[in-house]
């Protein structure tokens, strides 16, 4: 079975149309406007890859055409960055 979001953990941010976003355990998804099931979909991909990865981040930006961007967080068990944008396409 699946695991899931607490709904009374999950915020959402929209102040207009182009810039919702959810805020969900010190993470924010920036969704921007339409095609949301597609990015939904694209916000499990990215976020299993991070954690594949062992990389921690602070936000997610979703995009038109499957692109994305990522905020990684600095990794403090190694020592190193970058905390800096992380584009994917894909």
């Amino acid at each position: 079975a699946r695991g899931g979001w607490d709904p009374g953990a999950v915020t959402v941010k929209a102040d207009t149309p182009e810039t919702i976003a959810i805020v969900y355990a010190d993470h924010e998804f920036r969704m921007g406007s339409g095609s949301y099931g597609e990015k939904l979909k694209r916000l499990g991909e990215i976020a299993a890859d991070m954690r594949q990865r062992g990389l921690e981040y602070s936000y997610m930006e979703l995009r038109p055409e499957r692109q994305a961007a990522v905020m990684v967080m600095k990794d403090r068990s190694k020592g190193q960055g970058p905390a800096g944008r992380g584009k994917r396409k894909g």
